[in-house]
C-alpha cells in the first residue's frame, strides 16, 4: 500500500492533495506501515477505547484512533484526545449516528454515504429521491429464534406522504450488505406500514416475508439503508 500510493499517479495525487488516510484494526501492520509512510495519516481500529496506557502505546506510531459509534462515550472520547490521537468512529450509516458523534468530539467519521453526511452537515434535504417512504424501525432481536415462521427480526416501512407508492423491488440492505428485498404487488397506502421479515411467513398488505433460515440483522445494533426499485438510496436507519 505504502508504495502504490508513492508510485501510482491518481493516488499519489490524492495522497499529496491530502485526501488520503488508511484506517486498519491490525496493529503489526499499522505499525509497518507508519515506518514506510510515516506521511500518511493513519488511524488505529478497535471495537472499544482501551485503556490511557494503550492509547499512548497507539501515539507512538499512529495519527488517530477509530472506534464503533456504538461504544464510544464522552471518558473514551476524551481518553483519546488526553493521548493526542484523532478521534475517528465506524461505520456511521445515519445522520442521527453522525451528528451524535460529532457531538462527542469525534472529527473522523466512516461509513458507506458519505454524500448523505456532507449535506447534512450543509443543512441540505438528505435524501433528495426519497418519495415518502421511510425506515421506521428494524427489529433485530425479537424473543425466541431471531427466524421464526410469521415472526422474528424484520424493518418496519412507514409511506409518511399522501399518495399510494409501490415499493415492489425496493431492498433493504445493512452495514454487512445483508439483503432483504419486497416482492411485486406491494403498493403502500397513505400512513401504512409495511413489515418486512427475514423469515418464512404469510405474506400480507402489511407484511412480506423473505423466507431465509438465518438471521441477517445485529442483535447488538445494525445500520439499515432503503433502495428504490431503481437503485436510487431512499433512507437509513441505525439502532
Amino acid at each position: 500500500m505504502a508504495d502504490y500510493l508513492k508510485t501510482d499517479p491518481q493516488w499519489s495525487a490524492l495522497e499529496a492533495g491530502g485526501k488520503i488516510e488508511v484506517l486498519s484494526f491490525d496493529a503489526a501492520s499499522n505499525k509497518r506501515f507508519a515506518a514506510l509512510a510515516p506521511e500518511v495519516p493513519l488511524q488505529q481500529l478497535l471495537g472499544s477505547v482501551p485503556s490511557a496506557t494503550e492509547l499512548e502505546e497507539i501515539a507512538s506510531y499512529a495519527d488517530s484512533f477509530g472506534t464503533s459509534y456504538r461504544t464510544l462515550d464522552a471518558a473514551g472520547a476524551e481518553r483519546v484526545k488526553n493521548a493526542g490521537l484523532g478521534l475517528g468512529v465506524y461505520t456511521v450509516n445515519s445522520v442521527q449516528a453522525a451528528q451524535a458523534s460529532l457531538e462527542l468530539g469525534v472529527e473522523r467519521l466512516t461509513g458507506d454515504f458519505p454524500a448523505q453526511i456532507h449535506r447534512h452537515l450543509k443543512g441540505q434535504k438528505v435524501f433528495p429521491s426519497n418519495n415518502g417512504v421511510v425506515i421506521e424501525d428494524s427489529v433485530n432481536d425479537v424473543p425466541g429464534n431471531d427466524v421464526q415462521a410469521e415472526t422474528g427480526e424484520h424493518v418496519v416501512l412507514t409511506n409518511n406522504s399522501k399518495r399510494t407508492i409501490d415499493v415492489s423491488g425496493y431492498l433493504l440492505r445493512d452495514a454487512g450488505n445483508n439483503v432483504l428485498s419486497i416482492g411485486e404487488g406491494y403498493a403502500m397506502q397513505p400512513g401504512q406500514e409495511l413489515h418486512v421479515y427475514t423469515g418464512p411467513g404469510t405474506n400480507s398488505a402489511q407484511a412480506y416475508y423473505n423466507g431465509g433460515t438465518a438471521s441477517v440483522l445485529n442483535n447488538g445494533g445494525d445500520s439499515v439503508a432503503l433502495w428504490t426499485a431503481k437503485d436510487k438510496l431512499a433512507d437509513t436507519f441505525a439502532n
